[in-house]
């Protein structure tokens, strides 16, 4: 999987779980904000982060599943959890574009599975 220019796998997870505890009515703050020193800690640990493809004889298949390890104390997420997602898409066939939209699938897959978490919806 070829990332965005100046993109790595661990900020492309750190946006989408930023966004699930933004959703869920959470401030994210980060070393430096004003307010980072009273902020709940949660800490998150990318187990696997994958994007391939299988070929069949009628259709590619793009596939992307993530594994993640969150810790910390906030809303519904007490202690450790493990947020998993894999999402998968059919196609005729598949360009470079199809390999950034499966990624950004499973960022969204991520973001969903994380607002279920902390909200505990």
């Amino acid at each position: 999987m070829v990332l965005p220019p100046r993109k790595t796998a661990s900020g492309l997870v750190e946006s989408a779980l930023a966004t699930g505890f933004q959703d869920t009515g959470y401030i994210v703050v980060k070393q430096g904000d004003p307010n980072f020193a009273a902020a709940a800690p949660v800490t998150a640990q990318i187990i696997d982060f994958w994007a391939w493809f299988e070929p069949g004889f009628w259709s590619i298949k793009t596939n992307q599943k993530s594994e993640l390890q969150l810790s910390g104390d906030v809303g519904a997420l007490h202690g450790e959890q493990t947020i998993k997602t894999r999402v998968s898409e059919s196609k005729q066939v598949v360009v470079s574009s199809d390999w950034q939209e499966i990624v950004e699938k499973g960022l969204a897959a991520i973001t969903q599975r994380t607002k279920e978490l902390v909200g505990g919806k």
